[in-house]
């Protein structure tokens, strides 16, 4: 299963930086190691996640709707509240991306309360603070976007994720 978990692990990486071809191989190997173990994990319920990302950072919004359907169903049925966390938000960017506002908001409203009810690391909420800022801008809120964005930055120092915030400074 080491092998596996190292597979996604890189794979991960090849996303963050663009590399989708490559990420998707590794992640398409990882589930092959992990279905001859008949392994049932954390690791296994996160591989239909990176592949919704790679999905909808391809365009493909109907793979990457399938994917995060399966992210979801997986970590509902083994109890992995993070993933769904993270899950119920990147199905909500996916829907504002697709122009479904209300549904974007009924999920971010289901992740907000799943956030509540646990205490989880700030960037295992990346993906909800994401999609509360994404829709605040797309109501001309960019002000209270950004000062999010920039109170999750500051309490995520010394992580990958500022990086990734840079982007989304831009972006607003």
């Amino acid at each position: 299963m080491r092998a596996g978990g190292i597979l996604c692990n890189c794979a991960v990486y090849h996303s963050y930086i663009g590399e989708f071809d490559e990420a998707e191989d590794l992640l398409n190997r990882a589930v092959k190691i992990l279905e001859v173990a008949d392994y049932r994990s954390d690791l296994a319920s996160s591989i239909p996640f990176n592949l919704a990302y790679i999905a909808e950072a391809r365009g493909d919004f109907a793979a990457a709707e399938e994917y995060w359907q399966d992210a979801l169903r997986t970590s509902q049925e083994g109890g992995i509240l993070p993933l769904m966390l993270e899950t119920l938000a990147g199905l909500g960017r996916l829907q504002l991306r697709r122009g479904d506002v209300s549904q974007a908001r009924v999920l971010a409203a289901k992740a907000a309360r799943l956030a509540r009810k646990g205490k989880y690391f700030v960037d295992e909420q990346f993906g909800l603070t994401r999609l509360i800022a994404d829709l605040r801008c797309q109501s001309g809120r960019h002000e209270k976007a950004l000062r999010d964005l920039e109170k999750t930055a500051l309490s995520t120092a010394g992580s990958d994720i500022p990086a990734y915030f840079a982007a989304q400074y831009q972006r607003i």
